[in-house]
């Protein structure tokens, strides 16, 4: 029998959203999402002027994913983490992270450096703790 996750034609993001809902409401993540977890742009630390769009969608859905939408801290891997934080201030700049939802937050979240800023979350945040938190 092929499972739908061998066949599923998706991008790793999409891959690892699917795997991390899996594991929350208690099914055995398939694939698990470590091994998909470096799969995604965010994981392989780009240069950081090939984000776009798109690209910044997706990587706020690997921080989310991977953070449980920062119930986790824990779920960002520091170098992804430090990867964020050098290059957030600087995306911030140039609008993609508003229309992203995430922002600079100048020195809280992400071990002291990123939050939600917006999008259908807006304004329900709450402080996690940890490297991400919600806005409030």
């Amino acid at each position: 029998m092929i499972c739908t996750h061998q066949v599923l034609e998706a991008t790793p993001t999409r891959r690892l959203g699917l795997s991390a809902f899996q594991r929350r409401f208690g099914l055995t993540p398939r694939p698990p999402e470590a091994e998909l977890r470096d799969t995604t742009w965010l994981a392989r630390t780009p240069e950081p002027w090939a984000v776009e769009g798109h690209i910044a969608y997706d990587v706020t859905h690997n921080v989310f994913h991977l953070t449980d939408w920062g119930e986790r801290p824990d779920g960002l891997p520091p170098g992804t983490a430090d990867y964020l934080a050098t290059w957030l201030p600087v995306w911030s700049t140039t609008g993609w992270t508003s229309n992203a939802g995430m922002g600079y937050d100048g020195g809280r979240g992400l071990g002291g450096r990123v939050r939600h800023a917006g999008g259908p979350c807006s304004g329900a945040g709450r402080p996690v703790g940890g490297r991400v938190s919600a806005a409030s």
